[in-house]
C-alpha cells in the first residue's frame, strides 16, 4: 500500500506532466508575494497549481510512516489549475474539497 506521500507526489507529477506549472510549500513573507514571484516563470495561459509554505501553512510527511504531519492543505490556482490537481488528488484516494470556484482555493484533508 502506497503512503500519503507517494500518492501526494504521484498526483503532483500528474498534474506537471499534463503541462502545468507547480510548486509545493513554496516560501514567501505572504501568498499575494508568492503570487506576483512566480509570474514570469511560465507562459501566459500555463495552468498553475501551488501550496504556500509559509507562516506556518508548510506542508511535511513523517519520514517512518510517509503520513502527512497536517490535517489538511490548501491548494491555490490559475488558468484551470484547479480541475486538475482536483481530479489527480481525488484519482489518488485524497478527500478533496473545491466548489468549482475559480476565485477559491482547493483544500485537500488527510483525516
Amino acid at each position: 500500500m502506497r503512503t500519503q506521500r507517494q500518492r501526494w507526489n504521484a498526483a503532483w507529477k500528474a498534474v506537471a506532466n499534463l503541462g502545468a506549472y507547480t510548486q509545493l510549500n513554496r516560501m514567501d513573507c505572504c501568498r499575494t508575494c508568492a503570487a506576483c514571484d512566480m509570474e514570469g516563470n511560465y507562459k501566459p495561459g500555463t495552468p498553475v497549481v501551488w501550496t504556500y509554505g509559509g507562516q506556518g501553512n508548510y506542508l511535511a510527511f513523517a519520514r517512518d510512516t510517509g503520513m502527512a504531519r497536517n490535517d489538511y492543505q490548501y491548494i491555490y490556482h490559475e488558468n484551470g489549475g484547479a480541475h486538475l490537481i482536483v481530479t489527480a488528488l481525488r484519482n489518488e484516494g485524497f478527500d478533496v474539497e473545491w466548489d468549482g470556484d475559480d476565485t477559491r482555493a482547493v483544500l485537500c484533508r488527510f483525516v
